[in-house]
């Protein structure tokens, strides 16, 4: 994205609606992984290319309103 990171963007959505549940899917996932810490703002973390075991995890995390913080 031409002048924003997944950072900026998931901080400003969380900041106009913290409600809102934010998944990161990025190419920088196995890296952020193994620091095991999640970026401000995000709710759960993917690697790309994304297994779609942990992406049904994390939306079906999302739909039930649990908003566990996730790392997959």
């Amino acid at each position: 994205m031409p002048r924003v990171d997944g950072n900026a963007v998931a901080t400003g959505v969380k900041d106009m609606s913290t409600n809102t549940p934010v998944i990161m899917l990025t190419g920088w996932g196995r890296r952020m992984q193994e620091d095991a810490v999640l970026p401000a703002g995000v709710d759960h973390l993917l690697g790309k290319p994304a297994r779609i075991a942990a992406l049904r995890e994390a939306l079906a995390s999302c739909m039930t309103g649990g908003f566990k913080k996730g790392i997959g």
